[in-house]
C-alpha cells in the first residue's frame, strides 16, 4: 500500500473500462444539451491567457528544469569521479573483460539515470506550478513552485499507475489504450485543483470525459495538429535561415584555407567564421527551444480550459453528454489522421532536399578550394 492506495490489479483495470456498461470502444454520445467551446475559440482563449501570463509561465518552464539540470549535472560528475578511480586503480586486466563490461554498463546506466531523472522531475514540478498559476493568476512563480513541491510524491504515484494502465490496455488492444489515454488526460488537473489523487484522480477524469469522449478527441487532435504544423514550419524556417547564413561562411572558409594567403589573415578569418557559426547555431537552438516551450505552454492552457468547461458542465448535470453523429466521427478520422501523415511525408521530403543541398554546397566548397590552389600554383610557376 502506497499513500493508502492499493496498486490496481488487472481486475481493476478491466473494471474501469466495463463499469456502468462502458464498452471497450469509445462510448456513443447521443444525448443533447451542453456543447464545449470550439477548438479555434479555445485556442484564442489560450493565446490571450498566454499573453497575459507569459513571463511567469516562461520563468517556470525554464527555471525549474534548469535548476534540476544543474543538480543532474552535479550528480553525473559525482558518478564520473567515483568511476574513474575504480576503473584505473581498482580494476585490473586480470579480472577479465566481463568485469570491465559490467563496470562500464553499471556506471553508464547510473550516470544516465542521475542525469535524466532530475530533469524530468523539474519539468513535472513546472507543469504543476503552471496549473496553479492558471487557476490563480495572482500567484507568484515562486509560490506556485513551492506549492507544487507538496504534490510531488502524489503526482509521481499518479504517473506510475497511469502509465501502467495505459501500457496494459495498449498491450491488450490499441482501442482500449486510446480510449483510456483520452479518458485519463485530466487526471493531473484533478489532483492539482480538486486535491484528489491516485486511482480516484483517474476515475474522476474518466467521469468528466464520459459523454464527451469524441468531442474531447476532436479538440485535442485540432490542438496537436496546429502545434505540429507550427513546429514544423519553425523548424524549416530556422534550418533555411542557418543554411543561408552558413552558405557564404562555408565558401569564405574555403577561400581562407588558401595556402598562399598570409597566415595572419587566414587565422583571423577562421576565428571570425567560427564565431559566426557558433552564433548561428545558438540562435537556431534558442528559437527551436522557445517555440517548443510556447507550444507546450499553450497545450497546458488549452487542456486547462477544457477541464474547467467539463467541470462546470458536470457540476450542473452529471449525466450531461455532447452529441456527435457517426458522420462527424468518420470526418474526424479523415480530417485529423490523414493530414498529419501527409505533413510528415512533406517534412521528410523537405529535410532530404535540404540535406542534398548541403552536400552539394560542401562538394562545391571542396572544388572551389582545389581550383583556388591550382590557380595560385599556376600563377607561381608563371612568375
Amino acid at each position: 500500500m502506497i499513500n493508502g492506495i492499493i496498486i490496481p490489479n488487472l481486475t481493476n483495470i478491466l473494471w474501469i473500462i466495463m463499469e456502468n456498461n462502458v464498452e471497450i470502444s469509445p462510448p456513443a454520445e447521443t444525448a443533447s444539451q451542453p456543447a464545449i467551446t470550439g477548438g479555434i475559440d479555445l485556442l484564442r482563449q489560450a493565446w490571450e491567457i498566454f499573453k497575459r501570463l507569459w513571463k511567469k509561465l516562461f520563468l517556470l518552464i525554464f527555471a525549474a528544469p534548469l535548476i534540476f539540470s544543474l543538480i543532474a549535472s552535479g550528480l553525473a560528475i559525482i558518478i564520473g569521479l567515483i568511476y574513474l578511480p575504480i576503473r584505473f586503480f581498482v580494476y585490473t586486466p586480470s579480472q577479465g573483460a566481463m568485469v570491465l563490461t559490467a563496470l562500464n554498463v553499471f556506471f553508464i546506466t547510473a550516470g544516465c539515470l542521475v542525469f535524466i531523472v532530475p530533469i524530468l522531475i523539474g519539468f513535472m514540478l513546472a507543469y504543476f506550478s503552471i496549473i496553479f498559476i492558471l487557476d490563480n493568476n495572482e500567484l507568484s512563480a515562486r509560490d506556485a513552485f513551492n506549492k507544487s513541491l507538496s504534490y510531488f510524491w502524489r503526482y509521481l504515484w499518479l504517473i506510475i499507475i497511469h502509465a501502467v494502465i495505459i501500457l496494459i490496455a495498449l498491450v491488450l488492444l490499441v482501442g482500449p489504450g486510446v480510449f483510456l489515454l483520452i479518458a485519463f488526460i485530466f487526471s493531473g488537473y484533478v489532483l492539482a485543483l480538486e486535491n484528489i489523487g491516485g486511482w480516484q484522480a483517474l476515475r474522476r477524469s474518466r467521469e468528466l470525459v464520459r459523454g464527451f469522449w469524441w468531442t474531447i478527441l476532436a479538440r485535442l487532435l485540432l490542438a496537436w495538429l496546429i502545434g505540429f504544423v507550427f513546429l514544423t514550419v519553425i523548424n524549416i524556417i530556422v534550418r533555411l535561415f542557418s543554411l543561408l547564413i552558413l552558405l557564404p561562411v562555408m565558401l569564405l572558409g574555403g577561400i581562407s584555407q588558401n595556402p598562399y594567403a598570409s597566415s595572419g589573415a587566414s587565422l583571423g578569418s577562421l576565428i571570425l567564421l567560427a564565431l559566426v557559426v557558433m552564433l548561428v547555431l545558438l540562435i537556431v537552438f534558442i528559437v527551436s527551444l522557445a517555440s517548443s516551450f510556447v507550444v507546450q505552454l499553450l497545450t497546458i492552457i488549452y487542456h486547462f480550459l477544457l477541464y474547467k468547461q467539463l467541470q462546470k458542465i458536470k457540476a450542473d448535470n452529471p449525466q450531461a453528454k455532447d452529441k456527435m453523429s457517426a458522420n462527424k466521427k468518420v470526418g474526424l478520422a479523415l480530417v485529423f489522421i490523414v493530414p498529419p501523415i501527409i505533413l510528415v511525408i512533406i517534412f521528410i521530403i523537405v529535410m532530404s532536399l535540404i540535406s542534398t543541398f548541403k552536400s552539394v554546397i560542401i562538394n562545391g566548397q571542396s572544388i572551389g578550394t582545389s581550383t583556388i590552389q591550382l590557380m595560385s600554383s599556376s600563377t607561381w610557376e608563371l612568375e
